[in-house]
């Protein structure tokens, strides 16, 4: 069986969305530790708008962070 090598502006790319997600990541999990002045933590939305991601992967790494 043979591989193939990616061209090199593909492995750049991939590499590039690598880094973004993990960056967005740590935001998020950064922003879960978060609380807001009434001492209640950060909704799923807010943390998405202030990240730009969707709720959706705010959650999955919600439930991500909880499960270690």
């Amino acid at each position: 069986m043979t591989f193939e090598e990616d061209p090199p502006g593909a492995a750049k790319e991939r590499a590039g969305r690598l880094l973004t997600a993990r960056l967005k990541r740590e935001a998020i999990v950064d922003l879960l530790q978060a609380r807001r002045p009434n001492g209640e933590p950060l909704a799923d939305v807010a943390i998405a708008g202030r990240v730009g991601c969707s709720p959706s992967e705010v959650a999955r790494v919600r439930a991500e962070e909880r499960g270690q």
